[in-house]
């Protein structure tokens, strides 16, 4: 009998899938964690870039160059869908566009969801000329691993930007054809 637990012991058979079992799930753990922050990082990048890229027709009156019977907030979503059709659903993508008339006024509320994870107080209302403006935009991030949620990662993102308005055309114009 003790011969064959000196042979037991002496055996290597199995150590690899044991040794496995136990180091493989926190280094699988490990990929997918850095795969999700990349991920998070890279869709992050790519929704602060919209939120400049649609400041800037509202900054410039572009989003008031509506040709009926598109409004300015078509032509808002339409530039929002152009810059982040790359990687997202450009309905998936919520935004919040509002004006104030001097810095100090800015007071922005935090973003309210409702249950489906939607934004409930984000409008569209650009302002006009010397206006100061405020555009976020917020969309949900589900992450590939559920330990995110630990660390606050998981839910809405919400890149924003303050912009003043140039000086333009005084009401808004509207070009109908």
């Amino acid at each position: 009998s003790k011969l064959c637990v000196k042979r037991f012991l002496r055996r290597a058979r199995g150590v690899t899938a044991v040794e496995f079992a136990l180091v493989g799930p926190l280094f699988l753990a490990m990929i997918f964690s850095t795969i999700d922050i990349s991920i998070y990082f890279y869709k992050t990048s790519l929704l602060k870039n919209a939120v400049y890229s649609t400041a800037r027709i509202v900054r410039t009156a572009q989003v008031f160059d509506a040709v009926a019977p598109d409004t300015p907030e078509d032509v808002f979503k339409k530039k929002l869908c152009d810059v982040v059709q790359v990687q997202f659903d450009c309905g998936t993508v919520e935004y919040d566009v509002r004006h104030f008339d001097d810095v100090a006024d800015v007071k922005l509320s935090a973003p309210k969801y409702d249950k489906d994870g939607r934004t409930t107080n984000f409008v569209f209302d650009p302002g006009g000329a010397y206006k100061v403006t405020t555009v976020r935009l917020s969309m949900k991030f589900d992450p590939l691993v559920p330990w995110f949620d630990l660390l606050g990662i998981t839910g809405a993102w919400k890149p924003g930007d303050a912009i003043n308005s140039e000086p333009y055309i005084d009401p808004p114009h509207v070009i109908v054809r």
